[in-house]
């Protein structure tokens, strides 16, 4: 299965986007601003293709993180340069990404909504492993 989010605007502290799956235009994204990038494993993500695998998060046992399945899943990026351990999870601002993907139904300036729900339906309608390739705003 193919997903792919296609990042729609950003400024210095967010990036917001839209995943599609297949080719269903299926929620909307954010994740952390350029401005981060100086940090190791902050920022946007680097465009490109990843595989992704649904894998036990250490977070999601240790109260960190927040997972729909009793088994701790969630989706985890593989090869990401610069990066460890970026995953898709929920989350409403970019202090909540750490580098990561957060979905929502709907968005704000600053942030997502119902992102619980829409980190359900993708695991319950996503088949893995999967890919998942990464396009930024066309300037």
């Amino acid at each position: 299965m193919e997903l792919t989010l296609q990042r729609t605007d950003a400024d210095l502290y967010r990036t917001h986007g839209r995943l599609i799956v297949g080719r269903d235009d299926f929620c909307v994204t954010l994740e952390d601003g350029p401005a981060r990038l100086g940090a190791e494993g902050k920022g946007s993500i680097p465009a490109g293709r990843y595989p992704l695998h649904l894998t036990e998060s250490p977070r999601v046992r240790s109260g960190g993180l927040w997972s729909p399945w009793p088994d701790a899943l969630l989706p985890l990026l593989v090869g990401v340069p610069g990066f460890e351990g970026v995953r898709i999870h929920s989350g409403n601002t970019a202090k909540d990404t750490e580098g990561c993907i957060l979905l929502g139904t709907s968005r704000t300036v600053d942030a997502v909504a119902a992102s619980r729900p829409a980190l359900i339906r993708m695991m319950r309608e996503v088949t893995f492993p999967s890919y998942i390739t990464i396009i930024d705003v066309e300037e």
